[in-house]
């Protein structure tokens, strides 16, 4: 009997399967291995595996250098090429003059970056001022209403 699923068909007599099975068995589908790996398992190897033996000295001392991590620190040269008569002549931009150009537009952007960051903090702080300025505004205007009222207060009374 051979059953097509997709695009790969399944025969009843392929190894592990329960395709051909009228009733399928829970127990067989938990324990189906691929082929490969059960005829791994049934040859035992000629020679000791290395790992099953106990650490040696020299190994130990492998061991620990083998689990430091490092980190790699890159530096480029910031050396510019010069630019030449003609590499302003040139019909083309050389690479020597893009190069610059890259270089002082980096240059002028981390300005930018650095000059827009310091507004950015003068603008919070100046935001913080005008906040604290207003409280004390209400503030003052709070007390001069309550000194007008005590004042009306006092001239009707006076009558």
């Amino acid at each position: 009997m051979t059953t097509r699923l997709g695009l790969s068909q399944l025969s009843s007599s392929a190894r592990n399967s329960p395709f051909g099975e009228k009733i399928v068995d829970k127990t067989k589908l938990a324990s189906l291995e691929p082929v490969k790996i059960a005829a791994f398992r049934k040859y035992k190897p000629v020679t000791p595996s290395p790992l099953a033996t106990t650490p040696t000295e020299s190994t130990q001392k492998f061991e620990l250098y083998k689990s430091i991590d490092c980190q790699t620190i890159v530096t480029v040269s910031k050396i510019l090429p010069e630019i030449k008569k003609e590499d302003l002549v040139s019909k083309e931009p050389t690479v020597n003059y893009i190069q610059n150009m890259v270089f002082r537009i980096q240059q002028e952007i981390d300005e930018e970056i650095e000059r827009n960051l310091k507004l950015n903090n003068q603008l919070a702080d100046i935001k913080e001022e005008i906040n604290r300025i207003d409280k004390d505004l209400e503030v003052l205007r709070e007390v001069i209403e309550e000194i007008e009222q005590e004042k009306q207060h006092v001239g009707t009374s006076d009558v």
